[in-house]
C-alpha cells in the first residue's frame, strides 16, 4: 500500500501543471518537479483540539500517545524494509517508489521533452557533432556506472536501463536527467564549456547527471534535501568520469565557469544547471574535496593513454567546432 501511495504522489508530482520559471523548451510539469518534491502544501498538520475537558481530554491524550506510538512504529518498518545503501557514499535513504513506475514516469517525461522540442525546432538531430559527442561521452561514463564489480550498494536498478540522450537548443546553461537514464543537455552549456577542456569538463557533468540515477535522488527528493543530493551527485560523478577515463579534477573548472556566467548576470538569475543545488563556492570546496580519492580511482583505472585533460592543456584546443 506505501509503495503504491508513493507511486500516486510521484506520478502527481512528475504530471502536476505549475506556474513558469522562464526555462526554453521544457514542460512545466518538468521544470517544476524541484520545488513541488518540497512543497509543503500537501501536508495536513494535527491541530490540538481546545473543547475537551476532564477525563475526556486524558482519553484523548492517550488516544493520541497510542497513534503516536503506531505511527512511530509504523514508520520504522517502513524504513527498515525499504531503504537502500547508496553505492559509493555508503548513506542509507528510504525509497517507496518502485522501480519499475519511476522508469516508466521518466521515459513518459523525456517522450514529451523530445516531442515539445521537436515540434519547436530546438531539438537536434542523432547526426549533429553536438549529439554525437554527448552520447559518446555518456554513455562511456553510463557503462561505468552500470559496473557493480567492487561497487557496494544498491544497484538493481541499473541493470538494462536503456541510456537516451538529446540535446536541445537554447541559451540556457542547462543540463538534467530524468529516471531510468534519459538525459538532456541544452546548446548553452555546450557553448559555455567551449574550449581546450571541452570533452573532460562535459564528463564531469554527464556524470553528475548520471550519478542522479545510480543514487535514485528523483524518488528520494519526495522528502529530502535537494542540496543534499547534488552534493552527493557530485562527488558520485567525478568518481564515475574517473572511472571513465576523463580527469574528474575538471569538475572544478566547471563549477568555476558556471560561477562566473551567474557572477556576470550580476547574481540576479542563477544558471539552470545551478538552480536548487549549492552555491557555487561550496560546491567548488567539495569537489576539491572529493578530489583525492576520484584521482585514485582515476589512476588504477588504466587511463595512461587517455588523459585528454592534461594534454589539451599542454598542447593548445582539442575542442569541437561547430558551425553554424
Amino acid at each position: 500500500m506505501l509503495r503504491r501511495q508513493a507511486a500516486t504522489v510521484l506520478s502527481r508530482i512528475f504530471n502536476d501543471q505549475a506556474g513558469a520559471t522562464g526555462r526554453a523548451a521544457l514542460p512545466r510539469n518538468v521544470t517544476q518537479t524541484r520545488w513541488q518534491w518540497n512543497k509543503s502544501g500537501e501536508y495536513q498538520h494535527f491541530q490540538q483540539r481546545t473543547s475537551l475537558s476532564g477525563r475526556y481530554e486524558g482519553l484523548a491524550s492517550k488516544r493520541t500517545l497510542t497513534w503516536v506510538s503506531f505511527a512511530a512504529g509504523g514508520c520504522f518498518v517502513v524504513w527498515v524494509t525499504n531503504r537502500e545503501e547508496i553505492p559509493y557514499t555508503g548513506r542509507m535513504h528510504c525509497i517507496l517508489v518502485p522501480t519499475t513506475v519511476e522508469q516508466s514516469i521518466g521515459q513518459n517525461t523525456f517522450v514529451q521533452i523530445r516531442s515539445e522540442a521537436k515540434s519547436q525546432g530546438t531539438l537536434l538531430p542523432d547526426h549533429h557533432p553536438y549529439v554525437k559527442l554527448i552520447k559518446r561521452i555518456g554513455l562511456k561514463i553510463a557503462q561505468k556506472a552500470s559496473d557493480d564489480s567492487g561497487v557496494s550498494g544498491h544497484m538493481e536498478h541499473m541493470k538494462g536501463l536503456k541510456w537516451e540522450f538529446a540535446v536541445i537548443d537554447s541559451d540556457q546553461v542547462n543540463a538534467f536527467v530524468v529516471p531510468g537514464g534519459k538525459v538532456v543537455v541544452y546548446t548553452g552549456l555546450l557553448k559555455l564549456l567551449q574550449g581546450p577542456a571541452m570533452e573532460t569538463q562535459l564528463a564531469a557533468v554527464l556524470g553528475h547527471e548520471i550519478a542522479h540515477v545510480v543514487a535514485r535522488h528523483a524518488a528520494e527528493r519526495m522528502t529530502q534535501s535537494e542540496v543534499r543530493s547534488e552534493t552527493e551527485a557530485d562527488s558520485i560523478g567525478m568518481r564515475l568520469a574517473a572511472k571513465a577515463c576523463y580527469d574528474p579534477a575538471a569538475a572544478a573548472a566547471v563549477f568555476q565557469k558556471l560561477g562566473a556566467e551567474e557572477a556576470k548576470a550580476g547574481g540576479a538569475q542563477i544558471p539552470g544547471f545551478l538552480r536548487t543545488h549549492p552555491l557555487t563556492e561550496n560546491r567548488i570546496k567539495n569537489v576539491q574535496k572529493q578530489l583525492p580519492a576520484a584521482s585514485v580511482i582515476y589512476e588504477a583505472s588504466g587511463c595512461e593513454g587517455n588523459k585528454r585533460y592534461m594534454l589539451d592543456s599542454m598542447f593548445g584546443p582539442h575542442s569541437i567546432v561547430v558551425e553554424e
